[in-house]
């Protein structure tokens, strides 16, 4: 069963309500299991990398529980500049990256942690790519 947290479009100046242009009405936050994960392996001080970042669900809500030091990364422009619209709605210093998860544009160790939320890593065709962004 999937758990999502719902946004009242009501407020447009918090990060709860976080508008999305493409869609009036959008779920965002994190699913129970992401809760999880993310409250047992993060940190807060961690440099993290939102691979697959799309518009942002995860990289948004992340940082709205203290993960300030959050870059998210993804292949699609358009979802990117939705991610950056939000972003400099809320004024927001969170670094969007146009990119490939099978060719990170970072050196080693840029980053403590690193996560792939939803299905990101399945959403990359053949598995010898998805080995690659392993």
């Amino acid at each position: 069963m999937k758990h999502e947290l719902h946004i009242n479009l009501r407020s447009r100046n918090t990060l709860d309500n976080l508008k999305y242009p493409y869609n009036g009405r959008k779920k965002l936050g994190l699913w129970q299991s992401e809760k999880y994960a993310f409250e047992k392996y993060l940190y807060q001080d961690d440099a993290i990398l939102d691979i697959g970042c799309g518009t942002g669900r995860t990289t948004f809500a992340l940082y709205k529980t203290g993960f300030q030091n959050i870059t998210g990364i993804d292949l699609t422009p358009a979802m990117l500049n939705e991610a950056e619209k939000i972003a400099h709605e809320h004024n927001l210093d969170i670094p969007f990256i146009l990119g490939d998860a099978t060719n990170l544009p970072f050196k080693d160790a840029s980053f403590d942690k690193a996560i792939f939320a939803f299905n990101g890593l399945m959403q990359i065709p053949q598995r010898q790519n998805r080995t690659l962004a392993l």
